[in-house]
């Protein structure tokens, strides 16, 4: 299901190779906010996306 939401300075955003960093690797790496934009415009993207109080805290690829 897609679904849109809005990001800030302060949420946390971490790749496994769709958004940002290495497919291979063990861990999610920190990923920008215009890699977040960038992967979302170009792919199919899964992630977890942790809202509270309708601000986004986190977003984690899912592999």
């Amino acid at each position: 299901m897609d679904q849109q939401f809005w990001v800030s300075r302060a949420t946390e955003i971490r790749g496994a190779g769709g958004i940002c960093g290495d497919a291979g690797g063990r861990t999610a790496q920190k990923c920008t906010e215009v890699e977040l934009e960038k992967a979302a415009k170009a792919d199919d993207l899964r992630a977890k996306v942790m809202i509270k109080d309708g601000v986004t805290l986190r977003v984690t690829e899912e592999r």
